[in-house]
């Protein structure tokens, strides 16, 4: 089962081509897929599911401010939303948490 709340709908609508007709689109039919250009105003972080779950329940935790997450239970994957320009940031942000190649994309 998939959920997305109004102010996910409004952030992630907000990067389609036609907004408005993407937020109709997900009115209909929340389940509805809509392809968005990352890099405009968001960007993606794929991991694990089970690593991501836990990355989130520790921002949660610690109210940490965080985009929309999605949760691919099939493919089980975790995807973080960011602003855009923050991919170098995130880069070295996990240099300084582990040693070795990360698994995320």
């Amino acid at each position: 089962m998939q959920m997305m709340t109004k102010r996910g709908i409004q952030w992630l609508s907000a990067s389609a081509d036609d907004p408005q007709e993407c937020r109709e689109r997900w009115a209909a039919d929340p389940r509805a897929p809509y392809a968005l250009a990352a890099g405009r105003y968001f960007d993606v972080v794929v991991i694990g599911q089970r690593i991501g779950m836990e990355t989130f329940e520790q921002l949660a935790r610690h109210g940490m401010p965080m985009g929309p997450v999605m949760l691919d239970r099939s493919a089980k994957l975790t995807g973080f939303f960011l602003p855009s320009g923050q991919r170098e940031r995130f880069a070295r942000m996990l240099i300084n948490e582990d040693s070795g190649p990360l698994a995320y994309r």
